[in-house]
This record gives C-alpha cells, structure tokens and sequence, in this order.
C-alpha cells in the first residue's frame, strides 16, 4: 500500500512538473512573439522618419543663423534677400499711444485669437518650382492665417518665378468681421535656384456673447491691423538680418 502511495505522490510531482514546464514554453512563446512585433513597429516608425526627412530635405537649407543660408559644400553664404530688403523693406508701421488702451478692451471683452505662419528661407532649383509651390500651398493650408485671396497671389508670385519680389499685403476686418491678417513674402531667383521666404499673421478676437457697435468694431480693427502688420515687421527683421 505505501508502494502505490508513493508511485502516486511520483506521478503527481511529474504531472506538476509537466505542466510548470508546458506553462513556461508558452510564456517564453508570447514573449518572443511580443518583442517580434515591437521589433517590427520600431523598424517601421524608423522607416517613416527616414522617408519623411528624404522628402522634405530637398526643400529646406541648412541655417546657422540669421540671414545666411548654408551651401551644399558645407559653407555659409550671405542671404540674397538681405540685398532685397535693403532695396524695398516695407516701412514699419507707428503703434499708436492709444493703441494699448484699445488692446486692453479688446482683451477685456473678448479672446484674442493670434496665428503666426513663418516659412523660411527655402531654395530649390528654378526650374523645379512646382515642388516649392506644393510645399508652400501645404504650409499656408495647415496654418489657417491667411485668406484665400491672400493665399493665391502667393501661390501665383512663385508660380511665375520673377527674377526678384518683395509682396506685402494686408486684410482689415475680412468680410466685416474682426478678423485682420498681413503677411510678407519674398521670393529671389538666385544663380540657378529659387529663393523663398514668407512671414503672415493673423489676428481674430472671439467675442462670444459679446456685442460691439460698428464704431467700435471699426476702431477695433484699425489697432489690430497695426499690430498685425508690426508683428510682421519685427519677425522679419529678426529672421532675415543677422
């Protein structure tokens, strides 16, 4: 009798054994199983970021700082629109003193909403203009700054590829609205390449249940449009001269 107890008490450790074994080759499965596919994910997120930099990398230049543009040799030149802004650098725009009284209402009664769109200096060959104006059209897509209209005499000024422009262009109170929006665009073909650069701002206040006679959604508008077309102006300034 304690012969068979003990034959059992052997096959019931076995079976324990067994089991502990059969449950840790599946464990050891899952485990594999998992760090394939993690391994896989990372190859292919690694595969996108390398595709995606190929993509864009014909379209920027490298920058060390403000108005130089890096060669493909690895050296600095001076930035061709430094000379044209010397020629036609749109004025700055006077803040007015009371100003700031009207942008202290406009901030007490309602909620400005402020976007800025800025594509730096970006070269491509002339000739290959239509990848500049896809980018482009994308940037200004994105950003939700400027208006249509706006939009499209940007899209045409790279389109037609003049030898050098300077576009300024401002919307005060789009469609009688408190919208107000201004950019600055610049474009340069420089030895066999296409310069371009573009600096837009808009500003909207949100006024909710708010309500404003006419007068002074006019006035409104008046100050914001100078402090949209500043913006414009400073950011330019900082971007372009060194």
């Amino acid at each position: 009798m304690q012969q068979v107890k003990h034959i059992m008490c052997q096959a019931a450790k076995m079976s324990h054994v067994s089991y502990e074994a059969m449950k840790g080759s599946r464990c050891s499965r899952w485990q594999d199983y998992a760090r394939e596919v993690w391994h896989l994910v990372k190859m292919m997120f690694l595969t996108s970021l390398l595709c995606a930099t190929l993509l864009l990398l014909p379209l920027t230049t490298g920058r060390s700082k403000a108005g130089y543009v890096m060669g493909k040799n690895g050296t600095e030149h001076i930035s061709p629109f430094l000379a044209l802004l010397d020629k036609g650098q749109p004025s700055r725009v006077q803040i007015l003193e009371t100003d700031s009284d009207i942008m202290k209402m406009i901030n007490g009664h309602s909620t400005l909403e402020l976007k800025t769109v800025v594509i730096a200096e970006t070269v491509v060959p002339f000739d290959e203009r239509n990848l500049l104006i896809e980018y482009v059209k994308r940037q200004l897509d994105a950003s939700g700054v400027m208006s249509e209209e706006q939009k499209e005499a940007v899209l045409t000024m790279v389109d037609v590829g003049p030898m050098e422009a300077l576009v300024t262009k401002e919307e005060i109170g789009e469609k009688g609205t408190l919208s107000n929006s201004a950019f600055t665009a610049l474009i340069k073909k420089h030895e066999e390449n296409v310069h371009f650069m573009l600096i837009g701002v808009r500003a909207e206040p949100r006024l909710g249940w708010n309500w404003i006679p006419s007068s002074q959604r006019n006035a409104w508008n008046d100050v914001l449009s100078r402090v949209v077309a500043d913006k414009v102006h400073k950011l330019l300034v900082e971007i372009i001269h060194p």
